[in-house]
């Protein structure tokens, strides 16, 4: 009997091994890793019994790795004369929380994230938790198929299918300017200082702070200290829900 009509057909998980055909495109070996993909801390289903918690956080960190890995080499290899700057800044466009979840929505994911229900109004929850779902559904795949699937799906039915990299070259994103209007809008004094400043190999590395209400929100460094504050500004949005 052919694997994909047993999973779509008899198994178990039949119902949600549907809707993640219907939405991803293929058939899950191992059901239970997207499952917990799928599931926020928020949702009740996440306490176990040893006191951990059972939620998708593990899978958003392996997924962010996996992904901006595959991201990395296919910009690598698009670009061979461009600097590291700008394949950075490039990346950060296209793995940026506010892309993610654009492309979470786009491909049907939002629907069925498990979460409390409560916070549905939340202002800007659900993308966030979609963005995050998507990567944690790249972790499952990575775990459940290998790399070379995960990078293939990235590449084809993600980023060319979804992303218009020459668009993004051309858009500028300003997380400094986003912290800025939420600060005014929500009457929260915000600074962005310098952490540090050290010497390496001749060349300085700086370390920069996202400040709210005086109390340090996050710090990033690089050796462009333009580049550390528009990093530490990133992190900053996708903590505060910006």
């Amino acid at each position: 009997m052919p694997i994909k009509f047993y999973k779509l057909y008899l198994s178990k998980d039949k119902a949600l091994n549907k809707t993640l055909y219907n939405i991803l495109g293929f058939v899950p070996t191992n059901t239970s890793i997207y499952e917990l993909a799928l599931r926020h801390n928020s949702s009740p289903k996440t306490q176990r019994r040893d006191g951990l918690k059972n939620n998708n956080e593990r899978l958003e960190f392996l997924g962010d790795a996996v992904l901006s890995c595959v991201i990395a080499e296919k910009l690598y290899k698009k670009f061979p004369y461009k600097d590291e700057g700008f394949l950075t800044e490039l990346r950060s466009k296209i793995v940026s929380r506010e892309k993610l979840g654009q492309l979470a929505r786009k491909m049907g994911l939002h629907t069925i994230i498990e979460y409390d229900k409560l916070l549905q109004n939340t202002p800007n929850f659900l993308p966030q938790i979609s963005g995050n779902a998507l990567e944690a559904i790249i972790g499952a795949m990575y775990l459940d198929k290998g790399y070379h699937f995960a990078m293939t799906y990235i590449n084809k039915k993600i980023v060319d299918h979804h992303i218009d990299i020459n668009e993004l070259m051309e858009t500028e994103i300003s997380y400094k300017g986003k912290l800025y209007k939420w600060s005014q809008k929500n009457r929260q004094t915000l600074e962005i200082v310098i952490k540090s400043e050290e010497r390496h190999g001749g060349k300085r590395l700086f370390e920069m702070a996202v400040m709210v209400e005086g109390k340090e929100i996050v710090s990033e460094k690089n050796y462009s200290k333009k580049r550390a504050e528009e990093l530490a500004c990133e992190k900053a949005c996708s903590i505060l829900a910006v």
